[in-house]
C-alpha cells in the first residue's frame, strides 16, 4: 500500500493593510464636515468677488496707479468672426440708460460752447440742474467743479470733484510735460473729448461723448477725468453738437481696472509775452 505524499505546508497569508475604526469614522466625518467647510469658503470667496468696486476717491488719487497704460482694442468683428455671427460689431454690454444718456448729451453741448458762454452763470445753472435730476451723474458733477475751479472757488469745486470720481465706473489720468521734459505744473490744457460708444442691433451708437473744457493741470502736471468704463476713443472737440465723428477706422483704446493712464502730452511752449 503506497503512503499518499504529505499535503503541502499552507503559506501564511500575507498581511494587508488594514485600517482601524477610529480612520473611518475620521474619514466618514470629514465627508460631512471638512468637504462643506470648502464648499463654504469657496462660496463666501465667490460673494466676495461679486461685491462692487468701492468707489473712487478723489482726495487719494495720488495713490491710485499709474503703471496701467490704455491699449488698443476694436469694437469691429474680425472677418472670421464676422462671417460666423453676420455682425460688424462686438457688443460688450455697454449700454447706458436713456435719461442718463440724454442728460450726458445735454451737458456735452454745455461743455462745447466757447469759454465764455460754458463760465457763464447760466450754464451753472442748468449743470446744477441736471445734477439735482440725476444726483449720481458723475459727468455733471465734473463740469460743475471745473466751472468752479476755472473761477478760483477750490473749495466749491472740491465736493463736485468727490461726488464725479465717487460715482464714475473708471477714470482716466494724464500726465503732462513741457518741452523740456518737465513736469508742467498748473498748465491749461486743451479741451478733450473722449467718446463711449455702444452697440445697439449691430448699429455703432456714437451719441456718448464726454467733452472736457476749461482744463488746467495739477501741481504733478497731472489731469484726472471721471470716465466710463468700457472701450474708448478720442473725439474731434471741435465738432458741432449732434454730429458724429464719422471715420473708416476709428482708434479705439481700453485700459485694465478701473484706473488708465494716457500716454504722457507735451504741452507747447508759452507763447512769447504770456503770463
Amino acid at each position: 500500500m503506497t503512503t499518499p505524499p504529505p499535503a503541502p505546508a499552507k503559506q501564511p497569508e500575507r498581511p494587508g493593510l488594514t485600517v482601524k475604526g477610529p480612520w473611518i469614522v475620521a474619514a466618514t466625518l470629514s465627508l460631512f464636515v471638512i468637504v462643506p467647510l470648502i464648499v463654504v469658503v469657496i462660496v463666501m470667496l465667490t460673494d466676495q468677488e461679486k461685491k462692487p468696486d468701492p468707489p473712487l476717491d478723489w482726495s487719494q488719487r495720488k495713490t491710485w496707479p499709474r503703471t496701467f497704460y490704455t491699449t488698443f482694442k476694436s469694437l469691429e468683428r474680425g472677418m472670421m468672426s464676422n462671417a460666423r455671427t453676420n455682425e460688424v460689431y462686438k457688443d460688450l454690454g455697454f449700454h447706458v440708460p436713456p435719461d442718463e444718456q440724454l442728460a450726458v448729451i445735454r451737458c456735452m453741448t454745455l461743455a462745447k460752447q466757447p469759454a465764455e458762454l460754458f463760465l457763464s452763470e447760466a450754464t451753472k445753472q442748468k449743470l446744477e440742474a441736471e445734477v439735482a435730476a440725476l444726483p449720481e451723474l458723475f459727468y455733471a458733477h465734473y463740469l460743475l467743479a471745473t466751472w468752479h475751479a476755472a473761477h478760483g472757488d477750490d473749495v466749491a469745486a472740491e465736493p463736485h470733484y468727490t461726488a464725479a470720481f465717487a460715482n464714475a465706473p473708471a477714470a482716466l489720468m494724464r500726465h503732462h510735460v513741457t518741452p523740456d521734459g518737465e513736469s508742467a505744473a498748473h498748465t491749461p490744457v486743451p479741451t478733450l473729448a473722449i467718446a463711449a460708444d455702444q452697440i445697439i442691433d449691430d448699429e455703432l451708437d456714437r451719441s456718448l461723448v464726454l467733452v472736457f473744457p476749461s482744463l488746467t493741470t495739477d501741481a504733478d502736471g497731472t489731469i484726472y477725468l471721471p470716465m466710463y468704463k468700457a472701450i474708448l476713443r478720442f473725439e474731434d472737440p471741435a465738432l458741432p453738437p449732434g454730429v458724429a465723428d464719422l471715420r473708416e477706422k476709428y482708434r479705439w483704446f481700453t485700459f485694465a481696472g478701473r484706473i488708465g493712464r494716457m500716454p504722457d502730452e507735451t504741452l507747447p511752449a508759452p507763447a512769447v509775452g504770456s503770463p
